[in-house]
């Protein structure tokens, strides 16, 4: 009987062992995880604040809805937008929107190499429907 006490007490120390083991390095990961700066939550920040300083001018508003749709459902920016977003665009990033259909494919042509692309569109309504899509990347 004293033998069958001596190996529970041997699995409920190791079974202890393993958990504290564990939790140091949880704990520790969790500390490296968090002192990294992840730029992707900025980044989209960024992107939200760059397309409502377009879509709040009125006369960059209807130059969106004044564009003709194109063959494969895709625009290029009017140069004022563009002067907007690249003013609106911190010095780190790189940033380029397209105006497309709402259900159309709004790719950009020529995506940078290795780069980490971020995007955020938004739905323009009035007598047509347009979306406004920002690409951005850091430099």
């Amino acid at each position: 009987m004293i033998n069958n006490k001596r190996g529970w007490i041997k699995i409920i120390e190791a079974f202890t062992a393993i958990l504290i083991i564990m939790s140091i390095l949880l704990v520790v990961i969790n500390k490296e995880y968090a002192g990294k700066s992840d730029a992707s939550a900025k980044i989209y920040e960024i992107e939200l604040t760059i397309i409502q300083s377009v879509v709040v001018d009125d006369a960059l508003k209807s130059q969106i809805f004044s564009i003709q749709p194109a063959v494969n459902l895709e625009y290029t920016t009017p140069p004022e937008i563009q002067t907007r977003i690249e003013e609106s665009t911190p010095s780190y990033l790189t940033c380029v929107g397209l105006i497309c259909e709402e259900t159309g494919d709004c790719n950009l042509g020529q995506v940078p190499g290795g780069k980490d692309i971020y995007t955020q569109s938004i739905i323009l309504r009035e007598e047509v429907v347009r979306k406004l899509k920002l690409f951005c990347w850091m430099k």
